[in-house]
């Protein structure tokens, strides 16, 4: 008979022995160790490679929710959730996890979620793509805020990352590359999804596979056929393309417009690709270069 490997991830020390001494009793399952917050239970998933995680999602530090967003549905082991979540979210586990067990459970409503564990298990699935949507339920369900933070790999361990010292994502696949002073990171999400959650008047696409912090253009040169090429301050460039679609928040324009007031051309509210009344992405990100770098906007436009 297999054995399935269990770590036991709980920020409460009597949580975690409670779950050990269950799997004791358990011969289908073995603990091979416990985690007390979300970036150690990250270590120690990556260390010993469990087939299942007892995984509480209310901890300090990072959540369960967020170990797992960092881990990818594909690397994730199984899971059960320990929780006393919101009763919202219960319908979400119901639909989508291995299991969940609702604090405080007893030995048979344990027994009943390793059950449904062990089925998984035995049939040779993990369940990705159940947590990929899991993920998405509760991103949905999130409050209306920009993301602040994403957790990644540095050496042996992970370290959670303020994403405002982030100053430009690149797509690389199902990943992204993440650009700071102090290095690059990769991390397991894809651009459009991490797009939608980042803060829109900080962040702008200005390529199919560029994301840029506008605090961290330098300056615009003209590139060809209309695009530029945006120079950021750490010496980097990155194409900016007119022909992306949509253009940027309004207020982003007014945000970086209003610290300098008059320093603008009285052409700005005009996009010199059509005249819309809605200034281009492009357009806006002339606008910021005109402010980072004092030349007149009608003098860097005539670049382009």
């Amino acid at each position: 008979m297999t054995v399935f490997r269990v770590l036991v991830v709980d920020d409460e020390a009597p949580a975690r022995a409670k779950v050990k001494r269950l799997l004791a009793d358990d011969a289908r399952f073995t603990c091979v160790g416990e985690a007390s917050d979300g970036t150690e239970a990250l270590a120690r998933i990556e260390a010993l490679r469990p087939d299942l995680v007892v995984l509480d999602v209310q901890m300090p530090g990072l959540t369960g929710f967020e170990v797992l967003e960092t881990l990818g549905p594909d690397a994730c082991p199984a899971v059960v959730f320990s929780t006393a979540y919101e009763r919202f979210a219960l319908q979400a586990f119901e639909a989508h996890a291995a299991d969940y067990l609702l604090k405080p459970y007893d030995a048979g409503r344990f027994t009943r979620a390793l059950d449904k564990a062990h089925a998984l298990l035995s049939a040779g699935t993990h369940g990705s793509a159940a947590l990929d949507a899991l993920l998405a339920t509760v991103a949905k369900a999130r409050p209306e805020r920009p993301l602040e933070r994403l957790v990644v790999k540095v050496g042996e361990g992970w370290v959670p990352l303020r994403l405002d010292t982030v100053w430009r994502l690149s797509s690389e696949d199902k990943y992204v590359r993440l650009f700071t002073a102090q290095g690059e990171h990769l991390v397991r999400q894809t651009l459009r999804a991490l797009e939608e959650r980042l803060d829109p008047t900080r962040f702008v696409r200005v390529h199919r596979g560029d994301l840029v912090n506008l605090e961290a253009v330098a300056r615009l040169e003209p590139w060809t056929h209309g695009d530029g090429i945006l120079v950021l301050k750490d010496g980097s460039t990155v194409i900016l393309s007119r022909t992306l679609p949509g253009g940027l928040p309004p207020a982003v324009g007014r945000r970086r417009i209003g610290r300098r007031a008059g320093s603008v051309h009285p052409e700005a509210g005009r996009s010199s690709y059509g005249g819309s009344r809605h200034p281009s992405r492009t357009y806006r990100v002339l606008q910021v270069c005109c402010l980072e770098t004092g030349r007149p906007l009608e003098r860097v436009r005539r670049c382009l």
